[in-house]
């Protein structure tokens, strides 16, 4: 429990920005030690704070609380509690912004690719149109040899020729 006086003096001092004893002899230091003779808190450090410290600060060792009933105070409950739920929130801040980029990273390659198939259907619409236009002159020259069916749907015995084009085979 003297651990638990000294971390009690620390507290102080980290609030008060002052020790929470002090004398000009070493006597003068112990005599308030021992009768616990502590100023208060400055008054922005909450009632609670200072019944712990206080309490942490007590010159009877078995009066002194032991760690776990500090931790159980109701203060340090809810600062515990507070901590958690700021740190639950960073956590998911940080992981929602990591959400953000990776979004938008699928976004880009959405994009990228999206535009990719544009290239392809435009590449394959000029193929077409390329083996349309071989068609239209292999039957051109075809018509003017006079071969039959060069005309797409002509008869031939008795049978319709049907026009080989892209879209036919």
């Amino acid at each position: 429990k003297s651990d638990v006086w000294a971390v009690g003096c620390v507290l102080y001092e980290m609030a008060a920005l002052e020790p929470p004893f002090r004398a000009t002899t070493q006597l003068g230091l112990a005599k308030k030690i021992v009768a616990a003779e502590v100023r208060s808190l400055p008054s922005e450090f909450s009632p609670e704070l200072q019944k712990v410290i206080r309490r942490m600060l007590h010159p009877q060792q078995a009066l002194r609380p032991t760690v776990e009933e500090i931790l159980n105070f109701p203060a340090v409950q809810s600062r515990m509690q507070s901590k958690k739920s700021n740190d639950k929130y960073r956590y998911l801040k940080e992981k929602e912004e990591w959400l953000r980029q990776k979004e938008a990273e699928l976004d880009a390659r959405t994009r990228a690719l999206e535009e990719r198939e544009a290239a392809v259907a435009e590449k394959e619409r000029m193929l077409h149109k390329r083996e349309r236009s071989v068609f239209e002159r292999e039957n051109s020259a075809k018509r003017l040899k006079g071969v039959p069916g060069a005309w797409g749907g002509e008869k031939e015995n008795g049978a319709m020729y049907e026009m080989n084009t892209p879209m036919n085979i």
